[in-house]
């Protein structure tokens, strides 16, 4: 008797129908963070909006869209649909059957026709547009008493071809390619679509309401967060809290390539309702408002977000919504209830987060950090050696708007400025499921600055906890969709909240509203006086020396290059690192590394000319993905699915180090040979190659692009279509853009000149692996050397240290191998 709103997303979900189960299939449209083009997704829920979860179609590029899904009666599971692109034809493409209890990415069964043919995915925007047949409005024949047709033969609509005689006719279809004519029209102007066939159908069981219609909430179980590959190989107990974040999407119009929230940053206002503890056995129970977009991120102890979801729950009125962990697979199965520590205590309330639920304004939650630490140097003065700016200033429009017509986006001159530290998950992020931390906010410029110490700014709990909150949320800049559009008024809201109240029982805040907030700095404000380096009278008798010397004292110990056979893949090839002395640190680095200090390496040691790659990894295990490297899109509708860093001549990447020792121990046993990652001083002594310099070639202003894979012109432009034309256009990200080394992300491995003991990439490409721990820091942490294509100079020169917790892989960052003994 009366409408119910069941689901509460961004965009539109199409043809709801019913399954043979009684259950409802609907495709849901959605790119919270994730290439928008292949994010459609076959979802299923019970008829009350309970259990909504998707079906067919999970985390990947292909099929862009499943339209017109139809489930098979009488063979569970299967489900006949039209693959269509995203751009291009509209809706029609391949008739494809799907089988949901594959647990494999692809769920695809058969093309028709295709009988006997392998299904191959292709990943574009405009899937279809060159394939033939094209279908519409397929009918799955046969039922559950005769399940022997089930998923076998199909009516649809179809068109043979661009030069048919005929416009889309009705046929009867199989799987084995057979297409029979049922009925067409001689006007090729006419189309014959929907068939319907008239038969008595069985009527689906009912599934009773599970809802309480009285009730604002519903409730959240999972079981043990560390379950499935959302944090897979995270240490246990790492996560403390869940940050709780309702989405407030966009008005009708308010595309967000016309009003951006960010810089590349998010589609849509997020609003931090607050956070709940996780128990020490990864359990967690708590209320959550029902019938709004939901998204949950898994918090560290310092208050920084160990993945992101990059999509949204929604619970109906009274339901609990349970899962296992963190995208666990299909099979994966519930513990013993008995044991779970989070049942035994009632469910949490949502823990408020420094004032009540709304949108995350840069303005508003950051500036004041900056008002207060930093703007007494980045004034724009100049006047202390910076051209960084971090007032807050008048909105202004992006430095490419001149190219790309992008609406009415601006955003503050400071939010532009500290954006450029901030590696974020972009607009169109890589669809599949992220592996753990790779857009963690220590991967960042900004927080390895300051947690390496940055001209004495301490930051306080909450000011960490705020810089964490924006990284974490893809780095907004605005917390309404009026600041975002410059509008006082947004004429959709009243209709939005009423039909929310209306057929959702929703009583929401005003989400436009603007709440004041109170940000009290427990540190003091850091001096404005910069500290000059002060040269070290560190010496070491025959240091430094030249590239003859190098050459000389490598040769002295015969032979200079050793050659180890590896089945399978080849030879690893090595250079003797002869014993010596060196000053160890950089002057003129960061001041953490301007530490010198004389080191001895006592004995001759040998390193890989080239880092690993991930051809030679792939045989410790065939199953790592170095993946790809998302691009800028802030100008661009996505078009491809980011760069490859997983071709088998580049170095392997989104490794952690441990399991770099992993590979180490396994080199060793198939080849008899002990093999270890080199100490810092050894990779620091073997990248000198006897030069005091901090590039093994000169300075970092010097031309890189015959030596090393740095951040440059290739890196420092976003590149796409706009307009049917391929532009590239000044990009956020710092880079040296009067250079251009060839490439976007890493090179193959050796790709540029070798130093004075052979060695390649010992600066940039990829960051590596060290075996040694930080002083005075956690015990877990482990320091990176050489920095990689995403640095520019001043962070790979040879004394540059950077470090990550051992466990945690990193999307730049890989190793080479040092061998020990003839």
């Amino acid at each position: 008797g009366e409408v119910r709103q069941l689901t509460f997303e961004q965009d539109q979900d199409y043809y709801p129908t019913m399954a043979p189960d009684g259950a409802l299939l609907y495709l849901r449209w959605e790119y919270a963070g994730i290439a928008h083009f292949g994010a459609r997704t076959l979802f299923k829920m019970n008829p009350d909006g309970t259990n909504q979860r998707p079906y067919i179609g999970r985390g990947e590029y292909w099929p862009n869209a499943i339209f017109y899904p139809r489930p098979c009666p009488g063979a569970d599971g299967k489900v006949i649909g039209i693959v269509s692109g995203h751009h291009g034809v509209n809706r029609m493409g391949e008739l494809v059957l799907f089988d949901a209890n594959i647990e494999e990415p692809i769920q695809a069964v058969q093309r028709i026709p295709g009988y006997g043919k392998k299904i191959i995915p292709e990943i574009k925007d405009k899937l279809v547009d060159d394939s033939w047949p094209k279908f519409l409005n397929p009918i799955p024949l046969g039922w559950e008493s005769h399940s022997e047709s089930a998923a076998k033969f199909f009516l649809a609509s179809a068109w043979l071809g661009p030069k048919s005689s005929s416009n889309f006719s009705i046929y009867l279809t199989d799987i084995y390619d057979n297409m029979v004519l049922l009925a067409s029209d001689p006007d090729p102007e006419v189309a014959l679509l929907e068939p319907v066939p008239i038969k008595k159908t069985e009527r689906v069981p009912l599934i009773p309401d599970r809802i309480n219609a009285e009730s604002q909430e519903a409730t959240v179980f999972i079981q043990d967060i560390h379950v499935g590959q959302g944090l897979k190989g995270l240490p246990r107990g790492s996560v403390k809290k869940l940050r709780v974040i309702e989405y407030h999407h966009a008005y009708r119009g308010m595309s967000a390539k016309r009003f951006q929230i960010g810089l590349d940053g998010p589609w849509d206002i997020q609003r931090i309702l607050g956070t709940v503890d996780v128990e020490e056995d990864g359990s967690v129970l708590f209320k959550m408002p029902s019938n709004r977009p939901i998204s949950l991120q898994p918090i560290a102890e310092e208050g920084d977000a160990l993945a992101l979801m990059r999509s949204w729950l929604t619970g109906m009125p009274g339901e609990t919504v349970s899962c296992v962990g963190c995208h666990e697979e299909v099979y994966e199965t519930p513990v013993n209830s008995g044991q779970v520590l989070a049942l035994r205590s009632p469910p949490q309330e949502i823990q408020p987060w420094y004032g009540p639920p709304r949108g995350f304004s840069f303005d508003r939650e950051v500036q004041p950090i900056l008002d207060h630490h930093c703007i007494g140097c980045h004034d724009g003065s100049q006047s202390h050696g910076t051209t960084v700016d971090l007032r807050r200033g008048e909105r202004r429009r992006p430095p490419n708007s001149e190219k790309i017509k992008m609406g009415t986006l601006s955003f503050t001159p400071s939010y532009f400025e500290l954006r450029k530290y901030v590696r974020g998950h972009t607009m169109e992020g890589d669809l599949r499921t992220l592996m753990p931390a790779e857009h963690r906010a220590n991967t960042t410029r900004l927080v390895q600055m300051l947690k390496k110490g940055h001209h004495g700014v301490e930051l306080d709990p909450e000011a960490w906890e705020r810089l964490y909150a924006w990284i974490d949320l893809n780095t907004p800049c605005w917390g309404t969709w009026g600041e975002a559009t410059e509008l006082d008024e947004i004429p959709q809201k009243a209709r939005r909240l009423a039909i929310l109240n209306a057929h959702a029982g929703v009583e929401l805040d005003d989400p436009e509203a603007i709440y004041p907030v109170t940000y009290t700095p427990l540190n003091p404000r850091p001096t404005t006086e910069l500290a000059e380096p002060v040269a070290a009278d560190v010496s070491c008798e025959g240091w430094p020396f030249n590239a003859a010397e190098a050459a000389r004292r490598q040769a002295a110990g015969e032979p200079s290059s050793a050659d180890v056979t590896l089945q399978g893949y080849g030879t690893i090839r090595l250079k003797r690192i002869p014993a010596g002395q060196f000053v160890m640190g950089d002057l003129g680095g960061h001041p953490a590394d301007q530490n010198l200090k004389a080191v001895s390496i006592d004995s001759d040691f040998w390193m890989a000319e080239t880092e690993v790659s991930n051809a030679l990894y792939s045989l410790f295990d065939a199953a790592h993905d170095s993946r790809l490297e998302p691009g800028d899109n802030s100008p661009f509708y996505q078009v491809d699915i980011g760069t490859p860093c997983n071709e088998p001549d580049q170095p392997v990447v989104r490794i952690s180090q441990e399991r770099a020792v992993a590979f180490c121990e396994w080199l060793s046993e198939q080849t008899g040979k002990t093999f270890r990652l080199p100490s810092e001083a050894e990779w620091e002594y073997a990248c000198r190659a006897g030069s005091d310099l901090p590039m093994w070639w000169g300075t970092p202003d010097a031309d890189f692009t015959g030596y090393a894979n740095l951040a440059d012109n290739q890196l420092g432009r976003a590149r796409g279509i706009y307009g049917g034309k391929s532009l590239r256009v000044p990009s956020w990200r710092p880079s040296v853009m009067e250079l251009d080394d060839g490439h976007q992300v890493s090179a193959p491995v050796g790709a540029f000149a070798a130093n004075a003991w052979g060695l390649n990439d010992m600066h940039g490409n990829v960051a590596e692996w060290t075996s040694s721990p930080v002083e005075g820091r956690e015990p877990d942490l482990r320091i990176i050397r050489g920095g990689s294509w995403y640095n520019p100079p001043k962070q790979a020169t040879a004394g540059h240290r950077m470090w990550y917790p051992k466990w945690q892989p990193v999307y730049d960052v890989g190793f080479r191998v040092v061998m020990v003994g003839e």
